[in-house]
């Protein structure tokens, strides 16, 4: 069973398990309009742990680590897993105390009981991952976030999932390239490179973004060339000097 089918299981059963959530207002936050006013755009991720780096952030250092990212990204990604990554729904109700941001809850969406979760603790936005669901479900999925006014980031990692994209129109979806290979957790920039073209050809009016494996100002510098921004976790959490790292990545802060 790879990495992602393990996940996938968990998560089925997860949303089972989840309350109903009732009467929850439409968001008045923007992703896709916020990730407009910035080229390169960021959404700056919080992320207790992943498998493949272990332990990345202490969460008593939430408040630092948040001021950092409040001076440049357009957005901050919450993780919503807690098994593999630590997070939670709980921690991102903390996170939107913490800025006025559109927040990202990037979970591993399989149920609208998931989206309403989300939205329910301060969720401005959801990920929807083209590997893991049908295009059908991802099209339905997408139009039950948006009918909450929540943006959608749709990944893909492959040229044949672009035809999962859903039906959205571009004030409500954002097309993400993840250069990690959800089924060996390996990373490969070519990914971004080689996929923004053909996903230009098609969505030429819909955001771009490039995620996983972003490390330096030269990442950013050449990936820049075919889309409109990026998301960043891991290297800002692994840094010792969180504020440094962004503005080495984003001169324009310094």
């Amino acid at each position: 069973m790879t990495f992602l089918q393990s996940i996938l299981e968990r998560k089925k059963q997860e949303a089972k398990d989840l309350p109903e959530m009732t009467t929850l207002s439409p968001t008045e936050k923007s992703m896709t309009e916020s990730l407009r006013k910035m080229k390169p755009a960021l959404i700056a991720e919080v992320k207790p742990m992943s498998p493949s780096e272990g332990t990345l952030m202490d969460l008593t250092d939430l408040p630092r680590i948040l001021r950092i990212y409040n001076i440049r990204a357009q957005a901050i990604s919450v993780l919503c897993d807690n098994a593999t990554f630590g997070g939670g729904y709980d921690l991102l109700s903390v996170v939107r105390t913490m800025t006025d941001l559109p927040i990202l809850a990037k979970e591993f969406i399989v149920s609208e009981k998931q989206i309403r979760r989300a939205r329910h603790a301060g969720a401005d936005a959801i990920l929807l991952i083209a590997a893991m669901l049908t295009k059908q479900e991802a099209q339905t999925l997408a139009e039950q976030a948006d009918a909450l006014g929540m943006s959608v980031l749709f990944e893909i990692h492959e040229e044949k999932e672009i035809l999962s994209i859903p039906a959205l129109s571009s004030d409500s979806l954002v097309i993400g390239i993840n250069n990690r290979n959800l089924k060996n957790l390996k990373i490969d920039l070519e990914t971004t490179k080689n996929l923004a073209p053909k996903i230009r050809s098609l969505y030429p009016e819909h955001l771009l973004l490039s995620e996983s494996g972003i490390r330096t100002g030269s990442d950013i510098a050449t990936l820049s060339l075919s889309i409109d921004g990026f998301l960043i976790g891991t290297t800002f959490l692994k840094s010792s000097d969180a504020k440094a790292t962004m503005a080495e990545l984003f001169p324009s802060i310094s």
